[in-house]
């Protein structure tokens, strides 16, 4: 048995890796908008929560985006998981593709379809060919950019579709959008046909949820409460890709890169 930690800039996951990867809890946190101090505390919080019902088992955890721009948030982070027992290492954005690929493949998901991860800080599309292309922006990003996290009437939707747009390879085929995104899709009773969402049914449920306030979003969610604060970001990323791609559906997935990296570690055990 063995613990994997990704330390999202959104959302922290940690998974147990047995006969198979599940992933245990997501907690959604705000690293980039608390003090380092909270932030190492969130990350410590939930590490000693694993280890009161596996004290033994060993645990890696690896850092995104957040903790590509935070250096000090790093270093706390580093240090307190360390102090745990805790492997922990920083990744490159081109490290997370990798693993994200990873673990559409070793899913068994088509290869012919782009791999869309989006993280909070950053996203990753991984093409059929060619390198990854990696954008530096992400669901935080986009809420303050654009005041997704405002009344509804203050939200720019406008202007965060043509930014999105504008940021997307000029190329952009079906694709696979991971990262939760089919467990959310099934929580709002979106239908999914094999394995598929239509954009029809997709743009339903993004009219539908840009009317909500914030407190209403958080109150109706697949995961944690705040997790929800990242729906309507998400949402126009999806509109932006399916709008780029001319495709009238794509393929949401719960994969995540601690999938990739279970997988990876699964390989070499």
């Amino acid at each position: 048995m063995e613990f994997i930690l990704d330390v999202g800039s959104h959302s922290l996951k940690l998974y147990c890796r047995q006969d198979k990867t599940q992933l245990l809890e997501t907690v959604t946190w705000e690293p980039m908008e608390s003090s380092e101090e909270t932030s190492a505390a969130t990350v410590e919080n939930l590490v000693r929560r694993a280890r009161e019902s596996a004290p033994s088992a060993p645990m890696t955890a690896f850092g995104t985006e957040v903790m590509r721009r935070n250096a000090r948030l790093a270093h706390l982070a580093e240090k307190t998981l360390q102090e745990l027992g805790v492997r922990f290492q920083v990744i490159s954005q081109e490290a997370e593709a990798r693993l994200i690929r990873q673990a559409v493949v070793s899913d068994g998901s088509a290869p012919s379809q782009d791999i869309v991860n989006v993280g909070g800080g950053s996203i990753q599309i991984i093409q059929p060919t060619g390198e990854p292309r990696l954008l530096k922006f992400g669901i935080v990003d986009l809420n303050e950019k654009f005041n997704l996290l405002g009344v509804p009437a203050g939200r720019d939707l406008t202007g965060c579709s043509e930014f999105i747009i504008n940021s997307l390879p000029e190329s952009v085929g079906p694709f696979v959008y991971t990262g939760g995104e089919l467990a959310y899709l099934r929580h709002f009773g979106v239908p999914v046909h094999e394995g598929r969402c239509t954009r029809d049914d997709f743009t339903t449920l993004t009219r539908r949820l840009e009317g909500l306030t914030v407190d209403q979003l958080m109150r109706d969610s697949p995961y944690d409460p705040k997790w929800m604060k990242g729906a309507i970001a998400s949402n126009c990323i999806v509109m932006a890709l399916l709008d780029r791609s001319g495709t009238d559906g794509f393929v949401p997935s719960d994969l995540n890169i601690g999938d990739g990296l279970a997988s990876q570690v699964a390989q070499v055990a």
